[in-house]
C-alpha cells in the first residue's frame, strides 16, 4: 500500500512560509485591481462617458496583464466585501472571498469555516456547502417587492455599495447581447438608463429623496419598474 504524504510532508517549511506570503500578496492586489477598476467605473459614469463596463475592465486588464473577464471577476468580488470584511479574514487566499460571495448573505459562514482551515480547497467548500461558484446569485440588489414612491431610511451608501450597483448595472447590460424580445431590450435600456442615473447621483454625493416629507433624512426610491425589468 502506498504511503499518503500530506502537503506538510511535501513542502518543507521554509517553502511554505513564502508561499504563504506569496498568497498573501495575490489576494491583496486582486483586491486592489478591483477596487481600481471600480473606481473607474463610477468615475466614468460620473464623467458621463457612454463606456460600458467590460471595455474598462479591459482596458484595466491591458496594464496588469489580466483579460477582461478576470478583472471583472476581481471587481465584483471587491465589491462584494468591504475593508474591514477582508481585514477580519486576511489569512484567506482570494479564492474563499470569491467562493464566499457565492454564497450570498451566508458568505460569513463560508468565510468562518475557511477560517478554521485557510489551506482547504475550493473543492472541499464547495462539497461541504453544496454548491459552485458558477451558481452564484447576485445579492449586490435589492431583493423583495417594492411599490413605486415608497421610501425608506438607509444609512448612506458605502463607496463598496456604490460599486456593487456598478457591477449590477455591468452584469444587468449583458442581457443585451441576448436575443430577447424588442419590447423587452426597450425596458431593460430605460431601466439600465435609471440605475445609472441612481448611481451617478450617489457617486458624486448626491442624495435621491422620496419627497419633502423626507428631505430631513436619506431616502432612496426604488421604482417599481426598475425592479421588474431587472426582476430584482
Amino acid at each position: 500500500m502506498n504511503k499518503e504524504y500530506s502537503a506538510n510532508d511535501l513542502v518543507p517549511e521554509e517553502y511554505q512560509m513564502r508561499l504563504m506570503m506569496w498568497r498573501d500578496e495575490f489576494t491583496r492586489g486582486y483586491f486592489e485591481i478591483g477596487d481600481i477598476a471600480n473606481e473607474i467605473v463610477v468615475y466614468n459614469i460620473q464623467q458621463g462617458m457612454k463606456i460600458d463596463q467590460n471595455s474598462i475592465y479591459s482596458a484595466v486588464g491591458k496594464f496588469c496583464g489580466k483579460s477582461g473577464r478576470t478583472v471583472r471577476d476581481y471587481a465584483e468580488v471587491a465589491a462584494f466585501f468591504s475593508p474591514g470584511v477582508r481585514d477580519e479574514y486576511d489569512v484567506l487566499p482570494f479564492s474563499h472571498f470569491r467562493f464566499a460571495k457565492s454564497c450570498g448573505l451566508d458568505y460569513r459562514e463560508a468565510l468562518d469555516r475557511s477560517l478554521s482551515n485557510p489551506s482547504m480547497s475550493v473543492e472541499a467548500l464547495e462539497l461541504l456547502f453544496r454548491r459552485h461558484p458558477d451558481s452564484s446569485v447576485d445579492t449586490t440588489g435589492f431583493v423583495g417587492e417594492f411599490e413605486p414612491g415608497v421610501s425608506f431610511p438607509v444609512a448612506p451608501p458605502t463607496m463598496g455599495e456604490v460599486y456593487a450597483l456598478a457591477n449590477l448595472i455591468a452584469q444587468s447590460e449583458r442581457l443585451l447581447s441576448w436575443d430577447i424580445d424588442r419590447k423587452v431590450r426597450e425596458e431593460l435600456m430605460v431601466a439600465l438608463d435609471s440605475l445609472k442615473h441612481v448611481l451617478a447621483q450617489l457617486s458624486s454625493g448626491g442624495v435621491l429623496f422620496a419627497d419633502d416629507e423626507h428631505r430631513t433624512g436619506v431616502g432612496v426610491v426604488v421604482s417599481k419598474r426598475v425592479a421588474d425589468c431587472l426582476d430584482i
